[in-house]
């Protein structure tokens, strides 16, 4: 059996060997052989090609991702050597966004390799968990000889978010997917930003409880796969970001993959890696229990100082303007209020810019000082209930007398309510003595609630 994979494999590498050069590349160590069996992407399915939130992968760009993810497995093992078994990645046309991915262990010649087959069109999610897995299994199975490695899902779906959450940028290489002027040019969207590795995962658990210690020992296909993925990843990384917390956590986890081959069940091997910590699988389940919760309770993201805040609030609520006085002269900076955007601006200016400070209002709230949180989020709610107003009266038709009585009130009532709240903002300015620390809108009509006059609804 041995000698026939050898052989098998042998004539793939003389095949790889007739391979053009922009068919194969290898990484810079040279333990990954990248071939591509893709042929044009374009040739696939338009819904694939044509998607920017996946990759689309050639030899060139994934032999550079495939070192790059090992280097960033290692860091966080605290991980040293250089490594033993060969990884061939061959790169096969797109038919699905599913299609199948498969590692498997064989021979590159004579020598023990693992071989991974991806779709060249795939999500970064589903390609990270190829990568991270293979590495870790090279890792484990430096001195497993014939025998079969399992690498827990818990290790391979936490290890791959982190990296995802917290090196995208550095990991994710695409191959360019359109021409702009002679030039390739490759836009890629990826959602996952540097303000915190674990903030995707707790805007995923907070207020519930992260899947139990067993539930991610043994997960169910729709947890690895279905709806019920996110939450799976997402305890999976608080759980193994918890293990490397313990002063001795990268070394605990290097045993554990060292000591993989000698147990049949990779718990036994887990236990005895993480022997000062837990003597029983019952002993993991009490203290991941605990951890959890308090994870998913917590306010995961450090706070700004007031002062900081109130800044960092003032700068959403006003924009920066050229102004010309005259046809010769140079521009003067200034800063309009959100209710001078309001009064002077079209609507066309109005849309992009409030739909901006929306979306930094919304990102202020991770971090903002508890007691300018309510007013953030009460500017976030203003905003977005007038951009609402706007939507809805543009969808049944702006030129309609109706429509000019709807937009009208509704920009009254944006200029009414924010006028409410620079009143609350200005009294909770940092150093201001506060004659009324409870805010001023004890005694100022309710926000919701607020009614214009009739006067108020007349068209322009």
């Amino acid at each position: 059996m041995k000698s026939a994979a050898a052989l098998t494999l042998a004539l793939a590498g003389a095949a790889m060997a007739q391979l053009a050069p922009g068919d194969l590349s290898r990484s810079a160590s040279g333990q990954f052989i990248v071939t591509s069996h893709a042929g044009d992407l374009r040739l696939a399915p338009a819904a694939l090609a044509t998607n920017i939130t996946f990759l689309r992968l050639d030899p060139s760009f994934t032999a550079v991702s495939t070192e790059r993810t090992k280097q960033a497995v290692q860091r966080l093992l605290g991980a040293t050597g250089s490594w033993e078994q060969p990884v061939t990645v061959t790169l096969l046309r797109a038919r699905t966004p599913n299609d199948p991915i498969t590692i498997a262990p064989g021979y590159l010649g004579s020598r023990r390799a693992y071989h991974v087959k991806l779709p060249a069109v795939i999500a970064p999610d589903r390609y990270l968990c190829a990568i991270t897995e293979v590495i870790l299994l090279e890792m484990a199975g430096r001195k497993a000889g014939e025998a079969h490695l399992e690498i827990p899902a818990w290790l391979v779906e936490g290890m791959a978010y982190q990296l995802l959450c917290n090196d995208a940028t550095e990991l994710l290489l695409s191959s360019p997917n359109r021409q702009d002027n002679g030039l390739p040019i490759n836009r890629t969207q990826l959602e996952f930003r540097r303000l915190s590795a674990l903030e995707k995962a707790h805007r995923v658990l907070v207020g519930t409880a992260p899947l139990s210690y067993e539930e991610l020992s043994w997960p169910l296909p729709g947890q690895l796969h279905g709806d019920g993925h996110d939450v799976y990843r997402a305890s999976a990384q608080v759980f193994l970001i918890n293990l490397l917390k313990f002063p001795d956590g990268q070394a605990c986890l290097r045993r554990f993959l060292e000591s993989l081959p000698a147990h049949h069940n990779w718990q036994m091997a887990f236990l005895k890696a993480f022997a000062p910590h837990f003597k029983r699988p019952l002993d993991v389940e009490k203290w991941w229990a605990l951890e959890g919760l308090n994870f998913a309770g917590r306010d995961l993201t450090q706070t700004w100082p007031p002062a900081e805040s109130w800044e960092k609030l003032d700068a959403v609520l006003t924009e920066n303007v050229d102004v010309f006085t005259s046809s010769d002269a140079l521009p003067e900076r200034s800063q309009l209020s959100l209710a001078q955007m309001i009064q002077t601006w079209t609507a066309g200016q109005q849309t992009e810019a409030l739909s901006r400070k929306c979306a930094v209002l919304r990102e202020l709230q991770l971090r903002i000082a508890p007691e300018l949180h309510p007013l953030t989020a009460d500017y976030w709610g203003v905003l977005n209930d007038y951009l609402k107003a706007r939507s809805s009266a543009s969808e049944r038709g702006g030129s309609g007398r109706m429509s000019a009585n709807t937009l009208r009130y509704a920009e009254l009532r944006l200029l009414k309510r924010l006028e409410v709240l620079e009143a609350k903002r200005a009294s909770l300015r940092p150093g201001r003595t506060n004659p009324n620390p409870a805010g001023m809108l004890d005694a100022a009509v309710s926000l919701r609630e607020m009614r214009l006059p009739a006067s108020a609804l007349r068209a322009n």
